[in-house]
């Protein structure tokens, strides 16, 4: 099957979706434009490409998913597109009363299926003012732009080195809203990116990495633990506070506290070491390595 759905006016919906800030002129484009436009807006597509590209826009009846709904109206901006019940219309199919629309991308760099969409990646823009990169200076025609006021621009390059080093630290933020995410890196306030799919964009092993890291916060933030064997990693829940774990999935027991081999008496390693300097290195030091963490409740 090729692909079916209704195009949506990608050029009405450019200036609010896609572009920079125009700072002159009206047409929104460089002249060096004319006859090719750049992408208005960008996906990730994850098979066959598994890479960045741009993307188109469709939009179907949010009823019975066909293409056959008449918009009132077109998007005005990532909202109208992202949420749904935003934008109205009338579906024409027979029988279905429908009247929410709901849009989705599809890659642009080869045929496609009805079923075979993408996520947005609507923070990548096309850079068509040459707004410099934050950190090297560049201007590049690809630009990730952080949701801050200042909308702080980041080269593509730039943007995969500062997660990457971010996330070989384990600086990324777990946030209630957005998960295992980054900010602006100037510090601006509510400037975390909230589609995770961007970090995508960091390859295929440096998001198994941070898949795995951001499950393994997010058992320690619900007060768990990981099982420290190596290749093991399984995030767990105890019911009680008892020193000694087991763990559920490769049967290795374990102090709580020190998470060294279980033990009778006091846990002579925190003794001889800071107990959150000792968090830190065990937390590290059973980081790699191990399969994307699951989590059991004891």
């Amino acid at each position: 099957n090729r692909e079916r759905g209704r195009d949506v006016n990608q050029r009405q919906v450019t200036g609010s979706l896609a572009s920079l800030p125009e700072t002159g002129g009206s047409s929104g484009y460089p002249s060096s434009s004319v006859g090719s436009k750049p992408p208005a807006f960008y996906v990730y597509c994850k098979n066959p490409c598994h890479a960045l590209q741009p993307g188109k826009i469709r939009v179907r009846c949010a009823a019975c998913k066909s293409d056959t709904l008449l918009l009132d109206q077109d998007p005005s901006g990532w909202d109208d597109v992202l949420r749904s019940g935003r934008i109205r219309g009338r579906c024409q199919k027979e029988g279905c009363t429908g009247q929410s629309a709901e849009f989705y991308f599809k890659c642009s760099a080869h045929p496609t299926d009805e079923k075979d969409n993408s996520v947005p990646l609507y923070l990548i823009r096309t850079n068509t003012e040459n707004v410099p990169c934050i950190t090297c200076g560049d201007e590049r025609d690809k630009v990730l732009v952080f949701p801050c006021t200042s909308m702080h621009v980041m080269c593509i390059e730039c943007f995969v080195e500062y997660s990457i080093t971010k996330l070989n630290d384990r600086r990324f933020i777990e946030t209630p809203s957005h998960g295992y995410t980054l900010a602006c890196p100037a510090g601006c306030e509510n400037s975390h990116i909230h589609e995770v799919h961007h970090f995508r964009l960091l390859g295929p092993e440096q998001y198994e990495r941070y898949q795995r890291f951001a499950a393994e916060e997010c058992v320690l933030q619900m007060g768990g633990i990981l099982c420290p064997q190596a290749k093991c990693g399984t995030g767990i829940i105890p019911e009680d506070e008892s020193r000694r774990i087991r763990c559920p999935q490769c049967s290795h027991t374990f102090c709580r506290r020190c998470h060294e081999p279980y033990h009778a008496g006091n846990c002579e390693r925190l003794n001889r070491v800071d107990s959150e300097v000792e968090r830190t290195s065990v937390f590290v030091a059973f980081g790699a390595g191990r399969p994307l963490c699951t989590f059991f409740p004891l």
